[in-house]
């Protein structure tokens, strides 16, 4: 199979799809001998993000309830080049909106990181957590709430 049929084949997939397609590229062609570039940038800009996170908060707090929004998971600049940073500035821009709306806002990679290694926390596409990385940041959101609690 070329690498234009399974570039054609991956960008046509679902997400399911997509790891099934990268698990058996990764069997025929060794773990470390594919690189799948979905795109060339973010999915969409900054400023139109903010735009829609701004609507989401004001709907929800409408409703009267407490907000609290998750900071990205940090990227791994191997697989990402430059992502890392973008990730940061996204994360600063969602804690600008949260607090202009009345949202909290937590920023888990700080916490996350002192939790394993990044191997350890996530799967292979280095972008989902693995079994690990999803009792991490469990513990982490319990141990927020549970700090609150007690103050």
């Amino acid at each position: 199979m070329t690498s234009a049929a399974l570039t054609a084949l991956y960008r046509g997939a679902d997400f399911p799809a997509r790891l099934r397609l990268l698990r058996w590229t990764e069997n025929v062609l060794g773990p470390k001998r594919i690189t799948v570039q979905t795109s060339a940038g973010p999915l969409m800009a900054l400023d139109q993000l903010a735009s829609h996170q701004t609507a989401l908060l004001r709907r929800l707090r409408e409703l009267g309830t407490r907000v609290l929004v998750l900071g990205l998971l940090p990227l791994d600049q191997t697989r990402f080049p430059g992502s890392p940073d973008y990730f940061k500035s996204v994360n600063e821009r969602l804690r600008e909106v949260s607090i202009a709306e009345g949202a909290e806002f937590f920023d888990w990679a700080a916490p996350l990181a002192t939790k394993g290694t990044h191997a350890e926390l996530f799967f292979r596409d280095t972008f989902h957590p693995n079994e690990a990385g999803a009792r991490a940041l469990a513990e982490i959101l319990r141990e927020r709430f549970c700090r609150e609690r007690s103050l």
